[in-house]
């Protein structure tokens, strides 16, 4: 089954495929055939031209000694007519002799020149008398030479074309020296000048004729070469060149298979062979990345691998999951932008782990904290940014850790706030030891002025003055007694004994203590208002804790809306069944905390205020969670307002 084509990389450019074709009188010729073509044409005329100019010089040169031999031949009859015509002496013979060897064979001209180069007889009668000196250029092309190498016949430019001139000397003979001198071995020159142009003119007929047959040869040499180019080259390389754009598509399981037995059917096998191998290496750099997919997607810390401009290049599901976009949605894009913003390190490119690597090279850390929803404790997230160098060890990459460190960091505020409870502890314990004994005095003290004013006849006093004096001991003992109770308490806190709890009726236990601080309120100018709750479902806990804590809570609300118009402090009961939990919230529209004083609210000795001992927050909510409640901050705005909330576990038998 054929694999899927692999999207392509949006950071790998395409690229574009060269033109492959030329565009002649608007037809397309593939540029290989013309390559081909003019390369074969080149090759075959230019050996054929070279040819041709050969056997073309070779013949005109043959031509021209058969017209030399024919001129010696005629040149030779023609002294021997001459010969017997000048020992008759008739000159009007001889001139006419001459003149009719004039046009015959070829012949252009026929002269007779004596020894000083005057021209006795010529076949054109205007050059009689003429005087061809030695010094002249048709002369010297003989005389120049030395005598036993001088030739008969020569060519020479004439009359605007190339003549064959023969040359032969006329014997001095004996029936000669009646008339020449006997000491002289020649009497003249006999000239015969033959034209060459019939010749050229032949010649140049052929090489047009060669020429158009080369130009035939060539037209069909051409179109021969590019069928034969196209049906054994083109088509089947064409052929390799689309499997090639396939493979390179990612259509790994195409084959080209060209028949044959060639080079090009050998060059197919090879190609089959490495597209196999591509196909192997491609299932195993698969396999090799889903592998990681799977080993990075088990990791519960989410990771980020980024490029240098902090675009996304690989992400894990947990961080995926972090941020609300799948893998292929953040993959190439800035980091900024999958997340919205949502990532805390967005927001300040100071505080960012991955600027500041990319600034030092190294590794750097980082701790963020962003609540998830409104009312839940914050999200605390560890982050590390660490670099990836090339081979030139130049920063490439980088690999952000994100690592939740919530539970930790709750651990070690648990941890810190056990240590606070201990030294507390020791505190509380020697408090309670502190005030045990003149709490026993007076108590002693107490119950000896109530027996005394039982004795009437000891105390001397009125009847009226007895009872108010029996009064205020029994007042003074009740205080003693509450005393003992809240020492005995702070013991067994310190102690870590877990409180006594029993079922407890939360309206009634509130409504006692919005009275006790009714009387505070209204001093402070402050409404304090308790909602009616809604019927609410056992829960167990200790009446005195949930007194302190409401009270404490109380307090605090009226404290923070002390001196603003409107001051108001609400009492409300929410029942939560899905998180098994009963709510006493307390609201108030005072002056609020700010963001910076929440992380250290419920911290002992933390104070927002020059009064108080920063001991209130931290015991109600260590008091609660003593039998399974808590005390946590649900909003606070600064200038509007904070709403805490108590949560009284709800009774098994209730829930069920």
């Amino acid at each position: 089954m054929a694999r899927k084509p692999a999207p392509a990389s949006p950071a790998e450019p395409e690229v574009p495929r060269p033109e492959s074709d030329y565009r002649i009188l608007g037809h397309r010729i593939d540029r290989l055939t013309a390559r081909l073509a003019l390369g074969t044409l080149f090759l075959v005329t230019a050996p054929m031209s070279a040819g041709f100019y050969l056997i073309s010089l070779h013949h005109y040169r043959q031509a021209i000694e058969v017209e030399r031999l024919a001129a010696d031949v005629q040149s030779q009859i023609l002294e021997a007519g001459l010969r017997h015509q000048m020992v008759d002496r008739d000159k009007d013979l001889t001139a006419e002799l001459i003149r009719q060897v004039e046009g015959s064979d070829g012949v252009h001209r026929a002269m007779i020149l004596d020894h000083a180069g005057e021209i006795r007889v010529a076949s054109d009668p205007s050059w009689v008398g003429r005087v061809i000196p030695r010094d002249s250029p048709t002369c010297t092309t003989c005389h120049a030479l030395d005598p036993s190498r001088r030739k008969r016949w020569t060519l020479i430019e004439a009359d605007g074309g190339e003549v064959l001139r023969t040359i032969r000397p006329i014997e001095n003979r004996p029936e000669c020296h009646r008339c020449h001198d006997p000491g002289r071995r020649w009497n003249g020159m006999l000239i015969l000048d033959t034209s060459l142009a019939p010749l050229q003119a032949r010649r140049a007929r052929d090489a047009w004729w060669f020429f158009g047959g080369a130009a035939v040869l060539s037209v069909v040499l051409l179109a021969g070469m590019r069928l034969l180019v196209k049906n054994l080259i083109l088509r089947r390389l064409e052929s390799l060149s689309g499997s090639a754009r396939r493979l390179a598509a990612g259509d790994l399981a195409h084959r080209s298979r060209l028949p044959g037995d060639d080079v090009l059917a050998a060059l197919s096998v090879d190609f089959d062979r490495m597209a196999e191998r591509i196909e192997k290496l491609v299932a195993e750099v698969r396999r090799q990345e889903n592998r990681l997919i799977q080993v990075l997607n088990s990791l519960d810390d989410g990771l980020l691998v980024l490029d240098r401009n902090c675009r996304v290049l690989a992400a894990n599901r947990s961080i995926c999951s972090r941020l609300g976009v799948t893998a292929n949605e953040i993959r190439g894009r800035p980091l900024h932008q999958p997340g919205g913003g949502r990532l805390p390190c967005c927001r300040d490119e100071l505080e960012c782990p991955t600027r500041r690597c990319l600034h030092t090279g190294r590794t750097e850390r980082g701790i963020f904290s962003q609540p998830e929803e409104e009312g839940l404790d914050p999200m605390i997230e560890e982050v590390y940014a660490s670099p990836v160098f090339n081979g030139e060890g130049r920063l490439v990459q980088i690999v952000e850790i994100w690592r939740d460190i919530t539970e930790r960091v709750h651990e070690e505020e648990r941890l810190a706030e056990i240590e606070n409870l201990v030294s507390l502890g020791a505190l509380a314990a020697g408090f309670s030891h502190e005030m045990n004994t003149p709490l026993a005095t007076m108590q002693t003290c107490a119950d000896a002025l109530a027996g005394r004013i039982g004795d009437r006849s000891g105390a001397g006093l009125s009847p009226d003055e007895a009872a108010e004096v029996r009064e205020a001991a029994e007042l003074i003992r009740g205080q003693i007694d509450r005393c003992r109770r809240i020492t005995g308490m702070f013991l067994r806190f310190a102690r870590g004994i877990p409180p006594t709890v029993d079922a407890v009726e939360l309206a009634e236990v509130a409504a006692r203590v919005v009275n006790l601080a009714s009387s505070t309120a209204r001093t402070d100018g402050v409404r304090l208002v308790f909602e009616p709750p809604p019927p609410l479902p056992p829960v167990r806990a200790n009446a005195e804790l949930v007194q302190h804590v409401l009270l404490n809570l109380l307090v605090n609300a009226v404290r923070s809306c002390r001196g603003r118009e409107g001051g108001r402090v609400t009492v409300r009961f929410l029942v939560l069944f899905g998180e098994g939990y009963v709510s006493l919230q307390v609201e108030d529209n005072g002056c609020g905390i700010p963001e910076g004083a929440r992380g250290w609210l419920f911290r002992p000795f933390h104070r927002r205020r020059n009064s108080g001992s920063g001991l209130g927050l931290f015991l109600c909510r260590s008091f609660m969670r003593r039998f399974g409640g808590d005390v946590r901050l649900v909003r606070s705005e600064v200038g509007a307002g904070s709403l805490f909330e108590v949560l009284f576990p709800i009774l098994l038998e209730e829930q069920e």
